[in-house]
């Protein structure tokens, strides 16, 4: 082999791993674009994500607000209730001893009066029509 013809080999070899070597160096540059790519991607997915998680917490913030003014108000509405109640319950504790003192006044007064007799059966009668 002449000198030229292993200087053409020598060279075409060199010529050969250089492209080699940069048809790897441009698919590893390819990979790692595809990947930043991909990175890029699943990165606005979770961004996407987390405001979506964002929103739903504030609803469910706003909800729980509703629902402890919901229960405040229960509780408010159950305690005027009690109130009332309380206050149902001394009237007619009220109401009965009112009648109680009625009927004690009407008892001594009927003991009293010698017209009694008659004062009854006319506050009898007077019952039964009402």
């Amino acid at each position: 082999m002449s000198t030229t013809t292993i200087v053409a080999i020598v060279v075409i070899a060199i010529v050969v791993i250089l492209a080699l070597a940069l048809a790897a160096r441009a698919a590893r540059a390819r990979r790692v674009d595809n990947r930043r790519d991909q990175a890029r991607g699943l990165r606005q997915e979770a961004e996407a994500h987390e405001l979506g998680a964002q929103r739903e917490r504030a609803r469910a913030e706003e909800k729980a607000a509703v629902a402890d003014r919901a229960e405040a108000e229960a509780r408010q509405s159950a305690a005027i209730a009690e109130r009332e109640r309380a206050e149902a319950q001394r009237r007619s504790a009220s109401a009965d001893e009112q009648a109680r003192f009625a009927r004690e006044h009407r008892d001594r007064a009927a003991k009293i009066d010698p017209d009694a007799a008659d004062e009854a059966e006319a506050h009898e009668l007077d019952e039964q029509r009402h």
